[in-house]
């Protein structure tokens, strides 16, 4: 197994790599959007090993980090792999979450926003020298279109929803 794509924080988590040099000390380095830390791994019978604890993991920041596998013969560093890990909040932490996709939350803003304008058919107007001029209602169904595919689509990704079916008819 190579290093995880996902951490929950507060969980134990372990991984191992093939590795060439045994004779080497290996350490992650990772660096997030408001946090670095490092990671000391052990070498035995040529696999990397890293084994981290409920404690240690609990004390990480969650976030999307960029990880670096460094090799170090006592003379020289070297880089031997790099990625991508997401370390995500403990579900048990947290009291609710938006898990409402980008384009979900825009489709709710646009109807909102349609809504809005039923209520005062008003598209332009002046008072006092100041113009204010607000999207068309035609742009703005076309938008809430264009939104409601983005929407079906993460919701079929996340299992949700299913694919249209298409009937022809001759």
């Amino acid at each position: 197994m190579n290093e995880p794509k996902r951490i929950i924080k507060g969980d134990a988590v372990a991984w191992s790599r093939v590795i060439a040099n045994a004779s080497h000390t290996y350490q992650y380095i990772l660096i997030g959007p408001d946090s670095k830390f490092t990671i000391d791994a052990t070498v035995e019978n040529g696999f990397l090993d890293v084994n981290l604890t409920s404690d240690k993991t609990k004390s990480f920041q969650s976030g999307e980090y960029r990880w670096h596998l460094f090799s170090d013969d006592g003379a020289d560093r070297f880089n031997v792999a790099h990625g991508y890990l997401v370390i995500d909040a403990n579900p048990h932490d947290l009291e609710h979450c938006d898990t409402s996709s980008h384009a979900e939350r825009v489709l709710r803003a646009i109807e909102k926003r349609i809504e809005g304008r039923i209520l005062s058919d008003h598209e332009n107007y002046s008072v006092d020298g100041r113009s204010l001029t607000r999207i068309p209602i035609e742009q703005l169904e076309k938008l809430r279109r264009r939104y409601s595919w983005q929407v079906r689509k993460v919701k079929i990704k996340k299992g949700l929803a299913t694919n249209p079916r298409r009937v022809y008819y001759r």
